[in-house]
């Protein structure tokens, strides 16, 4: 089948106030950006890697496990307790923070927050949608970024809860290289969006392990460089892809690829090096049921680096 163009995506979209938009390779997502950036100008993309789960907020899905939908004011309640926590840590970066931009910085200290990640980044997004959930469909949601309301770095949570049905955008600062390349957070006082509100791109499960090759080639290589740990990680998130649909050979290349990486930037004993010699394990025994795991592991694994004298 041939792959669809910029302008049969754009006449699939005019006229149409949300819809899903399948694509099957990167040449065609990139179209799909183009067409859909013809009628928003600026957009901003978020993936996610299972194309049932909600656009919903960290601090949300930590308050829906009573069962009920989060109110406002609980989530509120719960933000208020969240920064009023920081003075307890006695952290000098933290303390002179307030506001969004604080609760930005709790999230990429691993806080559960009201914020989004979004990106102006279309490939960031398609990156998330893609690296997890292989035998589940992803999807990049796709938001009109001049439809929402930009919100200052300092404002509070009464600023942010005086208009209960806005959402907002904000540029955070950037905090490190991971929130610099997705670049914005959406900010919703109900702490979740409606899918309704955009359009949705599919991404069929089959095609996530080639469209990660690509990416892998496109972002990770490319900006953060061959050896960066973060790269191994993106190799190791395309083998299980090909494990699953039963391509162990392909799944090997790719950890094979990881394996020097964290072998010599983490250790042996790091948890995603341990992750990943697991993963090696299961799919070379898939492959060569009577070889000899470890005596091909030493083939591939580097020798230990020497300390300086």
């Amino acid at each position: 089948m041939a792959e669809r163009n910029s302008d049969a995506y754009y006449n699939q979209l005019y006229g149409h106030a949300t819809v899903n938009l399948e694509v099957t390779t990167l040449t065609e997502y990139l179209s799909a950006v183009f067409a859909v950036a013809r009628l928003y100008r600026r957009v901003l993309s978020r993936g996610q890697a299972d194309i049932a789960w909600g656009i919903e907020s960290a601090a949300y899905r930590e308050l829906a496990k009573s069962g009920e939908r989060p109110s406002q004011e609980r989530l509120k309640n719960y933000l208020e307790r969240l920064t009023g926590a920081v003075k307890h840590l006695h952290d000098p970066e933290l303390e002179r923070h307030k506001g969004i931009k604080l609760l930005a910085h709790l999230q990429h200290n691993g806080a559960k927050t009201c914020l989004l990640d979004f990106s102006f980044n279309p490939l960031v997004a398609l990156w998330f949608a893609c690296s997890a959930e292989p035998k589940s469909d992803g999807t990049v949601y796709g938001a009109n970024a001049n439809g929402l309301t930009s919100i200052e770095e300092d404002n509070d949570l009464d600023a942010l809860f005086k208009r209960p049905d806005a959402v907002y955008l904000f540029d955070p600062p950037p905090l490190n290289r991971r929130i610099l390349s997705q670049q914005s957070v959406v900010v919703s006082p109900e702490g979740r969006v409606d899918k309704e509100n955009h359009i949705t791109f599919v991404i069929p499960s089959k095609r996530k392990s080639d469209l990660l090759k690509e990416l892998a080639l496109d972002i990770c290589e490319n900006v953060l460089g061959k050896e960066h740990p973060n790269t191994a990680t993106t190799y190791n998130n395309i083998g299980p892809v090909y494990d699953n649909q039963g391509e162990y050979d392909k799944a090997l290349e790719w950890y094979q690829k990881a394996w020097p990486i964290g072998a010599n930037k983490l250790g042996p004993n790091h948890p995603n090096t341990i992750t990943l010699k697991r993963n090696m394990s299961i799919a070379y025994r898939a492959a060569y049921p009577t070889g000899d795991f470890i005596a091909w592991l030493k083939t591939i694994t580097p020798p230990e680096r020497t300390p300086p004298s």
